[in-house]
Order: C-alpha cells, then sequence, then structure tokens
C-alpha cells in the first residue's frame, strides 16, 4: 500500500481556510489564479473532493478533518455516504473495516439502468452475453445470475 505523507499545519494555515460547519475549504492568499477567499477543490469522477496542495493533490475531507482537530487517522469514513459532503460533522476517524462498513451499496456488477428498463451484461471469452431488458430490478439481477451459472457453472459468482 502507498504510504501516505503526512499533512503540513503551518503550511495549511498559510495556504487556506476551512468553514468546517459548510464542509468547504477557501484560499486565504493568492495561488495560481484563484484569489482570497475563492472555494479550493475540484469535484472527482469519482466524488470526492481534491485539493492541491505545493503541486499535490490531497482530499479535502482529509485537510479539514486535520484542521479542524489536529489528528490525521489512516481513515476517514463519510457518515452519510456522500463523498463530497465534508462537513466536519459528516466526518469520523475510522478503521478500514469500519470504513467499509459504511460503503454504499452498488449494484451487481453487469446490472444497469438505461432509461426505464434494467439491462444487464457478462463476459465470457472475449464475448459479451446480455440478458432481456426488464423493467424490475430485481429480475434483471436474478436473470443475470442465471446467465452467469449457465455460461461460468462453478466460477460464477453473483
Amino acid at each position: 500500500m502507498k504510504k501516505r505523507t503526512s499533512l503540513d499545519r503551518a503550511l495549511l494555515e498559510e495556504r487556506f481556510t476551512i468553514d468546517a460547519k459548510k464542509g468547504t475549504i477557501h484560499y486565504r492568499v493568492a495561488v495560481k489564479g484563484n484569489q482570497p477567499g475563492a472555494k479550493a477543490g475540484t469535484i472527482r469522477s469519482d466524488g470526492y473532493v481534491r485539493v492541491k496542495i505545493a503541486g499535490k493533490p490531497r482530499f479535502a475531507h482529509r485537510i479539514i478533518y486535520f484542521m479542524a482537530t489536529g489528528e490525521e487517522p489512516s481513515y476517514i469514513d463519510h457518515v452519510n455516504g456522500r463523498k463530497s459532503d465534508n462537513r466536519i460533522s459528516n466526518l469520523r476517524a475510522a478503521t478500514n473495516s469500519e470504513n467499509m462498513c459504511n460503503h454504499q451499496k452498488r449494484e451487481p456488477q453487469g446490472v444497469y439502468l438505461r432509461g426505464s428498463r434494467w439491462h444487464g451484461r457478462v463476459m465470457k471469452d472475449y464475448k459479451t452475453y446480455r440478458i432481456t431488458p426488464t423493467e424490475d430490478r430485481d429480475e434483471a439481477v436474478r436473470r443475470l445470475h442465471e446467465l452467469r451459472e449457465s455460461l461460468h457453472r462453478e466460477f460464477a459468482s453473483c
């Protein structure tokens, strides 16, 4: 596992202010075209907010938690599961196990909603197999499970 470098409190306090109640970070000084007071960070495609510090992207929730509490735990859990909700009331120190317990449930792999109908697909030997679309999610999951069982037999993992 990649080792995380510690946050530098002096550098953070020199460059940023936080609003822990709102879960936002603002520039204290002008940085690369951003004016003092401007909101720092961008939302990534996976939902996390990242802020660049000395050219390195950092998770906003780690910065906010550290600046608010002075602690830098190995894992920080978003209580409500929303990765961009960085209010201090929504952040808590956690173990890896505790953090995984609060993971959002995902659709079974291969099942997806397109328009108003549920679709499913599975691959075997570089070929894609699809289920008949249905309006019922549970029916799509059942059909996909059956398709996997028929294609992969004892190696099916649904």
